[in-house]
């Protein structure tokens, strides 16, 4: 039975090919060349093709066999090489064959098709897979727009810029892609954070800002806030060799590429904030406030000071010289020292007058029966 003229079978069981092999391209880009797995799959499905059609196909199918038939002697050739077999199937020799016989137009028709299939799989799962390391970077605000621009011109190499108010306060980002050798598809190299300079230093046309550029290749990873924290000459708590330190940039070794150098501290953060008169003593909420100080943020906080008013403040991690800073609402420093004395004197205070106030025995206040005189 002859198959519709109007529907090319072959063609369809190729270009579904085209999309499993694009998959394998962009799960290893770096090997797939080399799989011989791979290509003896492949070897067999398109074996598969040739049996299945080569009975009475129609004009369509005939021509886009002609490319089966290729693709089968170039997959042999590299499972089972042999010098006859590379002279027989070279790139250049299977053109000039082509050439001759009046199918090279054909053959580059039906090439271009499959690579046309091939690219726009790879294009959509790579920018899907970029997606995802920038997500867990935490750059979470969409740039899949430029970055489908700059994936579909091919460049070897391409960076975006991107900026989030809300989340890296007064930072800038350049954002790094390069092409995995060897392949079309692209990772996430590295990113640069700069500080934005206040107004006081862009009057002054003051260009010496903290610039530093972080890979995602090294084992210690900055997400997009821990760098933004940095470069605004802050500390963030990491976990280094399975201890915490408090790390700041090495500001001496900024502004260049490659290593990204670090002052470390130790500092209890945790014993600092067990030291705090704090209104709300419930355990979540002071892990959350830990949790919070340790990514280099500050904290709104009721504290207890003196005759027991709340007093409200912002308090942020200083482990370079181990302790927390305290602020009012004026952003006035508040000695904690001060604050502590002040509400521990205002306890004893407050207690003496409880003691002073309180029956020596639990009896003491109840009447007491009248002692009869003595008799004589």
């Amino acid at each position: 039975m002859n198959a519709n003229a109007n529907t090319n079978r072959v063609s369809d069981a190729v270009n579904l090919y085209a999309e499993q092999d694009a998959l394998l391209k962009t799960s290893n880009p770096a090997g797939w060349r080399s799989d011989q797995t791979a290509i003896e799959l492949k070897y067999q499905f398109y074996k598969n093709i040739l049996k299945t059609y080569q009975k009475k196909p129609s004009d369509s199918e005939r021509k886009t066999l002609l490319y089966v038939r290729r693709e089968i002697r170039r997959m042999d050739t590299e499972l089972r090489p042999s010098l006859l077999k590379k002279l027989w199937n070279h790139p250049v020799a299977s053109a000039v064959r082509a050439f001759i016989f009046g199918n090279y137009k054909n053959l580059k028709q039906q090439t271009a098709i499959v690579q046309g299939i091939e690219k726009s799989v790879i294009r959509d799962q790579n920018l899907q897979s970029l997606r995802d390391e920038l997500k867990k970077a935490e750059f979470n605000i969409s740039i899949d727009t430029a970055l489908q621009g700059m994936i579909r011109h091919g460049f070897d190499s391409f960076h975006i810029r991107y900026v989030d108010p809300l989340h890296c306060k007064n930072t800038n980002f350049v954002l790094h892609f390069e092409k995995i050798p060897g392949s079309d598809t692209y990772y996430f190299k590295q990113y640069t954070a700069s500080a934005q300079p206040d107004l006081k230093s862009a009057m002054k046309n003051d260009h010496a800002v903290v610039k530093q550029t972080f890979s995602l290749q090294n084992d210690l990873a900055f997400s997009a806030q821990d760098a933004a924290t940095l470069v605004n000459r802050r500390h963030i708590c990491k976990s280094i060799n399975g201890r915490e330190k408090w790390v700041s940039l090495n500001l001496s070794k900024i502004n260049s590429f490659g290593k990204t150098h670090l002052h470390e501290k130790t500092f209890d953060v945790r014993k600092a904030v067990s030291k705090l008169p704090l209104k709300n003593n419930n355990a979540d909420y002071i892990e959350k406030l830990i949790s919070t100080l340790k990514t280099g943020a500050s904290r709104v906080v009721d504290l207890v000071g003196q005759g027991g008013r709340a007093i409200k403040c912002t308090v942020k991690a200083a482990p370079h010289i181990g302790k927390l800073l305290l602020f009012d609402v004026n952003n006035k420093a508040i000695d904690l020292g001060q604050l502590i004395k002040g509400a521990a004197l205002q306890l004893s205070t407050d207690l003496g007058k409880v003691v002073n106030m309180t029956p020596t025995s639990e009896y003491d206040d109840l009447p007491q029966p009248k002692r009869k005189g003595k008799h004589m």
